[in-house]
């Protein structure tokens, strides 16, 4: 847990009981008033919103049991579904009226289809021989068929409810690892829920009928078991660690198979942080390293036994970027990144995932719901960025605020966009190793004034950058 030397011990030890129950409590009954409202015009139907009633509804109380949910828990929930409801209205209005491509010709189309109808008799086995996504497909499939029992049509809007609310609990196990982390820390943890509830590829993974929002739960399940086992490494939790990292080859088999290295590439980066920020003593000491070694050797052998899916993945990411880049011949991303080395895209991508799209304002004019996301989540990194920066300075300056819980945070973000910048070169599949990155951005105490002035200098630095490389790419265009 972060010391008191980045904040007041006061605001430290402030009890999870004392948030006020209305906090963020009129923007999230705005957000969800506006959404009904376009749902209803979208759909020109009131079921929509009596779904989003019982949906909303469901999350509410099972976060009312003690062992699932808190006060910031439970602020945390409200907000993110409420945005990603209003989302998903602006996405449903871009699907019926503006005839949106991405939504009613893609792979959203394609799992509307299968989930609604076409594969109702199919098994999973069957499914998987369509889609890689087969387990998404299946529990879709299970929603439609049952409020199709109680009256309601198979509408879009089920399946993308369904996502609403697994975004909102991706929120909930934020702020879960927020507080292994930092605390019951009042400021960082409603800074936390802000930012979420702000991330413009959360509000893509709600809103558009894709898979990403069970990949983005099952990414920060997985981070928030690494997180407790770190911040509590006790045999419990330990074995509860091994059950999670074996349940998630099956989970990322079934909803994207591409993603099967991310258990493999936490327990590495578990390892490291305990071999090198761990303090351990004695007897115990000897049992981490004994454990970290039976890790080794299991990465090892997991490594040998699915190296041919990996590569394969790997390659497949690769190279889909560059065929699509292509079809794009004076393409920015095609010219600076994709045909470079692989060390210089690596370089040169890590950045490019974070500014993408050049220029921020492409997605207003494409007419897809998808695109507009992108650009404005483009918007939030150029806000995030800065304390992305100013966290790690305070990192490479502080040694106390270096513990394995924290440190874990940082090693998942450079490694998974690494991994990213090197494949895919996707900002959307990034979008499911963010919830570590908001972790780490929560470092700097901004009720001090020496941080928030740091920050409105990286601030302004960063505005000015990204402003010349906008009239660098005008430039370029005329």
């Amino acid at each position: 847990m972060i010391t008191s030397r980045l904040g007041s011990t006061t605001t430290l030890l402030t009890s999870s009981a004392s948030v006020k129950r209305r906090t963020y409590l009129l923007p999230s009954l705005t957000f969800l008033a506006m959404g009904c409202l376009l749902h209803i015009f979208a759909y020109q139907s009131l079921e929509p919103v009596v779904a989003g009633v019982i949906f909303f509804m469901l999350g509410a109380c099972l976060l009312r049991l003690p062992s699932v949910g808190g006060d910031f828990e439970r602020v945390g929930f409200r907000l993110a579904f409420a945005v990603g409801w209003f989302m998903a209205s602006i996405a449903a209005v871009y699907a019926n009226y503006l005839n949106d491509p991405m939504q009613n010709l893609s792979d959203s189309a394609m799992f509307f289809e299968l989930a609604s109808g076409k594969a109702s008799s199919m098994s999973l086995i069957a499914i998987q021989a369509i889609t890689e996504g087969a387990g998404a497909v299946g529990i879709w499939r299970a929603v439609y068929d049952g409020f199709a029992v109680i009256g309601f049509e198979k509408g879009r809007y089920l399946g993308v409810l369904v996502n609403v609310t697994l975004v909102a609990f991706s929120c909930v196990l934020a702020v879960k690892i927020a507080r292994l982390v930092y605390g019951n820390d009042t400021s960082r943890l409603n800074r936390l829920i802000v930012l979420f509830s702000m991330c413009g590829l959360f509000w893509l993974f709600a809103a558009l009928h894709v898979r990403d929002g069970f990949i983005l739960l099952g990414v920060t399940a997985l981070s928030h078991v690494w997180t407790r086992y770190l911040a509590k490494p006790e045999i419990q939790n330990i074995v509860f660690l091994v059950a999670a990292t074996v349940f998630a080859f099956a989970f990322f088999g079934l909803f994207r198979a591409e993603f099967l290295f991310v258990p493999l590439a936490m327990l590495v980066a578990g390892l490291a942080t305990i071999l090198m920020f761990g303090k351990f003593r004695g007897n115990r000491k000897v049992i981490i390293y004994i454990l970290a070694l039976t890790g080794v050797v299991i990465t090892g052998v997991l490594f040998l036994n699915f190296q041919e899916e990996l590569f394969t993945s790997l390659i497949k990411g690769y190279q889909s970027y560059g065929e699509a880049a292509d079809t794009s011949s004076d393409s920015l991303g095609l010219t600076l990144i994709v045909n470079q080395p692989i060390l210089l895209r690596l370089i040169l991508g890590s950045s490019y995932l974070y500014i993408f799209p050049i220029p921020f304002w492409s997605g207003l004019e494409l007419g897809t719901a998808y695109h507009l996301f992108k650009s404005f989540n483009a918007l939030f990194f150029y806000a995030l960025i800065p304390l992305i920066a100013l966290s790690i300075l305070i990192i490479a300056r502080d040694k106390a605020v270096r513990t394995p819980s924290l440190m874990f945070q940082l090693f998942i973000m450079i490694g998974f966009t690494l991994a990213i910048a090197g494949t895919s070169l996707e900002g959307r599949h990034l979008g499911a190793f963010l919830v570590p990155l908001l972790v780490l951005v929560l470092l700097p105490d901004l009720t001090l004034k020496k941080y928030r002035n740091t920050y409105k200098i990286f601030l302004v630095t960063f505005l000015f950058m990204m402003t010349m490389l906008h009239l660098t790419w005008l430039v370029m265009k005329v």
